[in-house]
């Protein structure tokens, strides 16, 4: 798998009618409020290609 680089790319964000959090119109990421999606939204819309994203993954969704 190639992957690309990481650039920061601010994210867009929406409020859609049928959901009470805020959507990017760029990536798709709803704000949820947990720590996961703060760290991604402070990384911006290509934050899947930033060099500690697998570390950062494992360390909020991994439960045991």
């Amino acid at each position: 798998m190639n992957q690309e680089s990481y650039e920061y790319e601010p994210h867009n964000f929406k409020k859609r009618k049928r959901f009470p959090w805020l959507v990017c119109n760029n990536c798709g990421l709803v704000t949820l409020g947990n720590k996961f999606t703060e760290w991604a939204i402070g990384k911006g819309c290509d934050n899947r290609y930033h060099p500690s994203y697998a570390n950062v993954k494992y360390k909020f969704t991994h439960l045991f």
